[in-house]
């Protein structure tokens, strides 16, 4: 799988009190919510390609970008 196919893909991810969230890319965000405030909830390594992505919240928006 090629990295931009990972980048489309949904991450579930269990937070600290045991609730799974769904995390959808940067990309499906709606245009006026990619210049919202972003707070960073976590990190988080995809078991397949083992890229490591950046977790975030904004706005009721959970998405995640590729960690640098």
């Amino acid at each position: 799988m090629n990295q931009h196919k990972e980048l489309l893909t949904c991450i579930i991810h269990e937070n600290d009190e045991g609730l799974s969230i769904s995390y959808w890319p940067e990309s499906t965000l709606p245009e006026e919510a990619r210049n919202w405030c972003r707070e960073l909830e976590g990190t988080a390594t995809l078991k397949d390609s083992e890229m490591k992505v950046d977790l975030w919240y904004t706005g009721g928006y959970y998405f995640y970008t590729r960690a640098d």
